[in-house]
């Protein structure tokens, strides 16, 4: 090392030079340029190779878009809520206590048919519409629970456990209904029109309603998601 002074450009001398050492300067070149840790170097190979991975991932994600593929539906709320939040636990407690008609309600919606000069049959007051439809259900009843017997399933569906405009307690409105000797047919006429009321909004055209499904079963038990499922079979079928 040079232990004289230091000049500047001028000739003047500007202070003692400092001497530096080899490990001294080892330090320093290690301070200037520090070593990558783990991410670092994983993210310089994933840019180095962005192609490579693109194809990966999209091959990686094939079997979760052909598995949501299958999903057509979501038959209840629960399993979209977060486990330990309180509104999650008030919402099983409500299920628990009300049942799940409250908070998993079936409804069916019934479309009235398209007439042969093109416009919708209106439903409102329609006798034969609302005879028809009753019986459809009532049928639809015998069929499912001919297909859970068939499945394995000890369990009865009944016509009673539909109601709309078209049917209470298992009977078709437009056919008359009696309570003993008292016709309550007229109190059901006066219901179901304050009913349609509410689907002013809606359902201008008054072409179609709505019909709730009744599981005396838990939905998400083994006799429960075979009962949604053969419902559906059946109204598709």
């Amino acid at each position: 090392p040079f232990d004289g002074a230091a000049a500047g450009s001028s000739g003047l001398p500007i202070g003692p030079a400092v001497g530096v050492s080899d490990a001294a300067a080892a330090d320093l070149a290690e301070g200037a340029a520090p070593q990558r840790d783990v991410w670092a170097l994983l993210g310089l190979r994933v840019q180095r190779h962005a192609r490579l991975i693109t194809v990966l991932l999209a091959l990686a994600a094939v079997p979760f878009a052909l598995a949501l593929k299958e999903f057509t539906y979501v038959e209840d709320l629960t399993p979209l809520m977060q486990t330990s939040h309180p509104a999650t636990h008030a919402f099983i407690k409500l299920a628990d206590t009300f049942g799940q008609d409250l908070t998993t309600p079936v409804k069916l919606l019934i479309m009235a048919p398209t007439q042969e000069d093109g416009t919708t049959l209106d439903i409102t007051g329609n006798k034969a519409w609302s005879i028809a439809t009753c019986h459809m259900l009532q049928s639809l009843a015998h069929n499912v629970t001919s297909a859970l017997v068939a499945q394995g399933h000890n369990y009865t569906m009944e016509p009673r456990d539909f109601v709309g405009l078209m049917t209470f307690s298992g009977g078709c409105v437009a056919e008359g209904y009696n309570l003993g000797p008292i016709d309550i047919m007229p109190f059901l006429k006066l219901a179901a029109q304050f009913t349609m009321l509410g689907d002013v909004l809606t359902n201008q055209g008054h072409n179609a309603t709505q019909v709730y499904a009744h599981c005396h079963e838990d939905l998400f038990s083994e006799t429960g998601n075979a009962w949604m499922r053969t419902l559906r079979e059946q109204l598709v079928g």
